[in-house]
């Protein structure tokens, strides 16, 4: 399935644009996938990220899929206090209204808002830190930042 998923024209466009190798693709993938497709992101959603996040850190695809699978996690993990906090501290809400009823954000959707509101705090700000190391996680916050 993982090769399937490769052999896409994106994926491969990605990998070139971004200058990552495609074992760091595949080895990304193998990791995250079946989270990423648990929590409704596609491939070309995943693929994006894995691309960005191996290009930025320069850290080996296995490593990033690690890493991306437990930002996934984190993002859906609505009984953590820390990750309530950080999301609070942006005035995010890590839920939407649908047809009236409430449903938890995507990580994808949840992940463009984190981006936006991180970007405007100041780069002396401690809710940067605070959204990095709750949601990042201890090992995982420089994929966070990436993403």
């Amino acid at each position: 399935m993982v090769s399937t998923l490769l052999n896409k024209g994106k994926v491969t466009e990605r990998t070139n644009n971004a200058a990552v190798a495609m074992q760091d693709m595949a080895d990304a993938t193998s990791e995250a996938a079946s989270v990423a497709a648990q929590y409704g992101i596609d491939i070309d959603e995943l693929s994006a990220l894995i691309a960005v996040a191996v290009s930025k850190t320069r850290e080996s695809g296995s490593e990033v899929g690690n890493a991306l699978k437990s930002i996934f996690i984190n993002l859906q993990d609505t009984t953590s206090k820390p990750i309530q906090d950080a999301f609070a501290s942006v005035d995010i809400s890590m839920t939407k209204l649908v047809n009236g009823s409430e449903k938890l954000k995507t990580p994808i959707e949840l992940t463009k808002e984190l981006s936006a509101a991180f970007t405007s705090l100041d780069e002396g700000d401690t809710r940067r830190a605070n959204i990095l190391s709750d949601i990042g996680g201890r090992f995982y916050h420089n994929v966070q930042k990436c993403a």
